[in-house]
C-alpha cells in the first residue's frame, strides 16, 4: 500500500469500516519504518473528524417502543 492508498482510506480505517484485509494492509503500511508521506497527518484528521461526529448531532431519546422490545 501506498501512503496515497492510505490517506484515501484513512477515514474508514478510523471508523472501522474496512473489511478485514483492507484494514490489515492499513496497519502494515503504517508499522513500516520508511518515512511516511502524510499518514500520519491523515490519520490525525480522521480521528479528529471522527470524535467530531459524536458531538454533531442533538441527543436522541428512544421512544418507549424501543424500550419495550
Amino acid at each position: 500500500m501506498t501512503c496515497g492508498e492510505f490517506q484515501d482510506l484513512a477515514a474508514a480505517y478510523v471508523l472501522g469500516a474496512l473489511d478485514p484485509e483492507d484494514r490489515a494492509a492499513c496497519e502494515e503500511h503504517l508499522r513500516r519504518a520508511e518515512p511516511h508521506e502524510g499518514c500520519e497527518e491523515a490519520l490525525a484528521r480522521a480521528r479528529a473528524t471522527a470524535a467530531a461526529l459524536a458531538s454533531a448531532l442533538p441527543p436522541a431519546t428512544p421512544g418507549p417502543e424501543v424500550w419495550q422490545a
